[in-house]
């Protein structure tokens, strides 16, 4: 656990030096080098890897694209498996591929890259680049459809948001939520809604077998979910507390509201509810970014304390999960903490 330790303490120390500089945007690189370097040099570390390594190696031996995973996804990795022969270096190119476009995007929808700093990378980060490998990566694509979205580029937004539904059909939440928050008309509503269940028909199949196996898993901890509840909770109140975001955003900020505690329910009967969980803290970066973006909201000295108090219980929940003793059905847990070249074999 030492390697986490050490990376969340350097992140918090530069985190609090850059809230008190903000205008020194660099120091974010800074802060989050240390992760970056888990997550990239990582060996069999990470609860997915050994299940993205082990269908990565059957992928190898075909002779065509296997698609195991969204079209797109499986697609890039066929070919990276040409390219680079290790499935292993695969998986890693895929992490670094998903920083370089989170931590890309983060200095295009902020000036200052508070809100990243202290909603994604605590929390999300290694997550991201460790551990859901398509969703990190589809994650990646959508902020830049935010991007484009936050300067009324609607055309490369719909062409990114597309991309990023084609590597993991959850990122769709994320585009079409922010989206719908960040022009909330009639006319919005109904291409949300007809993209929607467009989008549910064409990969119906997927959805089902999705449900069914979720229906399947058992939620042993009545706490599951507490977590990002409580952090989406803190988040939506570092909204409300700043002036010009409850001006004219309160509908928005009631909808996130309504969105961080039925997800919440929905993890008490159903594995779920966990996954839908997942969406919310990025939807709620997403959202506050390009908003504060496009009308020039200044983040007030309130807002950033409570941010700061965001990045402290989101690393001590993360740590808290590494740190748990893992199953024995799971062949990469977090911890210990081991890189690349410390271990010889990776065949699953």
């Amino acid at each position: 656990m030492t390697p986490y330790y050490l990376a969340y303490i350097w992140n918090f120390i530069f985190l609090i030096i850059f809230a008190g500089n903000r205008s020194k945007r660099y120091i974010i690189l800074i802060m989050i080098a240390p992760l970056v370097v888990l997550a990239n040099l990582r060996g069999l570390v990470g609860i997915d890897t050994a299940f993205y390594l082990s269908i990565f190696s059957i992928m190898q031996a075909g002779d065509e694209v296997k698609f195991f995973f969204e079209p797109l996804f499986s697609i890039l990795v066929y070919y990276a498996l040409q390219l680079f022969s290790d499935p292993h270096t695969v998986l890693l190119v895929i992490s670094s591929i998903t920083s370089l476009l989170i931590i890309g995007s983060a200095f295009k929808l902020e000036r200052v890259p508070i809100l990243f700093a202290t909603l994604i990378v605590p929390y999300f980060y290694l997550e991201y680049t460790m551990n859901a490998a398509r969703f990190g990566l589809a994650v990646g694509v959508s902020a830049w459809a935010i991007y484009f979205l936050s300067r009324d580029k609607t055309l490369w937004f719909i062409i990114f948001a597309v991309i990023s539904s084609q590597i993991h059909y959850a990122s769709i939440m994320l585009t079409a939520g922010s989206w719908l928050l960040l022009h909330a008309r009639v006319r919005t509503i109904v291409y949300v809604s007809t993209l929607s269940i467009v989008s549910y028909l064409a990969a119906a199949e997927y959805f089902s077998e999705k449900i069914a196996a979720y229906s399947d898993i058992q939620i042993d901890s009545a706490s599951a979910g507490v977590a990002p509840l409580i952090v989406g909770i803190i988040a939506i109140l570092a909204l409300a507390s700043n002036k010009e975001f409850r001006k004219n955003q309160t509908p928005q900020i009631i909808t996130i509201t309504i969105l961080t505690i039925s997800f919440f329910a929905v993890t008490q009967f159903s594995y779920a509810g966990l996954r839908l969980q997942l969406n919310i803290i990025p939807l709620i970066y997403f959202y506050a970014a390009a908003k504060a973006k496009r009308s020039k909201i200044p983040l007030g000295v309130k807002t950033i304390w409570i941010l700061l108090l965001i990045a402290v219980i989101s690393s001590i929940f993360r740590i808290r999960n590494y740190s748990a003793p893992p199953s024995i059905d799971i062949l990469s847990p977090y911890a210990p903490y081991h890189f690349f070249w410390e271990a010889e074999n990776y065949a699953i």
